[in-house]
Formats: structure tokens, sequence, C-alpha cells
């Protein structure tokens, strides 16, 4: 099953791909980002997931990754963080390592965007109960490949918390936030 965000792109493209999606529009409810729609669909089929969930947003051919890479990686039935290798790096800021992205924790988003729930990332992952690294792995975008397992990790209240933090406004620190700790909690023990 995929699942996709959308917002202003065409996002008709999936078609070639899968006739199995879930379309989230944008313009009914535009708050969180894409954050907002991974949550809303993880605790609606909570109990009845697929086996594999393909997290997208409608742009995500033209912003997180190359066609040729999403091809590649598309049929993917283990967890599979979609991002291209060629995004921008700024060392120390931002690096590759091991094929995933990786951004130095000090919550520049913070000092960005607006914040209601908690000013930094270290205050999240105490919160949610996450390591707070010297650097964060993530998609940007937060697209991935996810195993309903990988999902099954954490249990429905935690995904209710995710999605009362990044719900309160369009534009959000908090969902940065989550988007920099999808990956954490798809792949490390609660």
């Amino acid at each position: 099953m995929w699942v996709i965000s959308h917002y202003k792109s065409d996002y008709q493209w999936v078609k070639e791909y899968t006739e199995d999606y879930i379309v989230y529009k944008k313009d009914m409810v535009n708050t969180g980002y894409n954050i907002f729609d991974i949550m809303s669909f993880i605790i609606e089929f909570y109990d009845d997931l697929p086996k594999t969930c393909v997290f997208v947003k409608d742009n995500v051919l033209e912003r997180h990754i190359t066609k040729k890479e999403f091809n590649k990686l598309i049929k993917n039935k283990t967890f599979t963080p979609l991002l291209t290798q060629s995004h921008k790096t700024y060392e120390p800021v931002c690096r590759y390592v091991d094929g995933l992205y990786q951004e130095r924790n000090d919550s520049w988003y913070f000092n960005s965007y607006p914040h209601k729930y908690f000013s930094t990332y270290k205050e999240f992952a105490g919160i949610m109960k996450l390591p707070n690294p010297e650097y964060l792995s993530f998609a940007p975008g937060g697209c991935y490949i996810v195993p309903r397992d990988n999902i099954l990790r954490r249990d429905k209240k935690f995904y209710k918390d995710l999605l009362k933090f990044c719900s309160w406004s369009q534009i959000n620190a908090e969902s940065h936030a989550i988007e920099r700790s999808l990956y954490t909690i798809w792949t490390h023990p609660h």
C-alpha cells in the first residue's frame, strides 16, 4: 500500500508503479507537512496495516530522489529510506554515511519555525524515549518503504502523540523533529 501526501504536485505518476494507494490531500488538512498524513494513516490502520507501506510525497521524484534511484529501490520489501545520493552536503553540518543522509543534531529548525510542545530535538527525544545522537540519520522529506513489523515496534499511543505534536499548525518545528526521528523510530528497538 502506498500512502501519498498530495499538496501541489501531480501524483498520477504513481500509477506507473501501483494501483494500491491512498492519497491524503493537503488542501483538506494542511498541517504538519506529510508527517501528519503518515501518522494519520498509521493510527487509522494500526490494527490492519498492509505488509509493507510506501510513504511518499507527490513531489518525491522532483525533490527528494531521482527517478533512476527511485526505480532501483521501490520494489524493496525491507525498510528503505527513499532519498537521493546527491543531496548537497556541508561538512560538518550535514553529510552522507553509508548512503544515509545525516544532519548535525543542533535543532536549527526550532529557530526558524514556530513550536508549541518542545523547543529542541533533545527535549523531544526525552519525551518520546528516543536516542539523542550527535548526528541524526534520516531521509529528507520523510519518504520511506516501511514493513508493518517496523511500524509495530511502537504502540498506537506513540503515533497518536506524534500526530498531536505535528497537527497544531501548517508549518511547525515539531514536524521537522519528527521527520528527523522516523529512521530511528522504525529501526531502533523500543
